[in-house]
């Protein structure tokens, strides 16, 4: 996922093949979008408020959203187990 700089969102992570939209956000909380256009991505990114544009977009728009997903666990590069938060995962 790629980190932003937001007191609202701390990361995103975009999947262009199934238009799948992941947003972490400050309070813990995140979500999956889908059938976001990679232009909605690239002005996500662009964007000087990118919470205001989260909330504004994104949130309640024509996206298809889901429930807030929690953490899981995986391998890390020295075979240690780790928690960490989802990638985004074909569908």
């Amino acid at each position: 996922m790629l980190k932003i700089k937001s007191s609202v969102v701390s990361a995103i992570e975009y999947n262009q093949n199934n238009q799948t939209l992941m947003v972490e956000l400050r309070n813990g909380g995140m979500y999956q979008y889908q059938n976001v256009t990679k232009n909605i991505f690239k002005n996500f990114l662009r964007s000087k408020s990118k919470g205001r544009y989260y909330s504004s977009k994104i949130v309640g728009k024509d996206f298809k959203e889901f429930n807030k997903i929690s953490g899981y666990t995986r391998l890390s590069p020295n075979g240690k187990k780790v928690s960490v938060r989802p990638h985004i995962r074909p569908m």
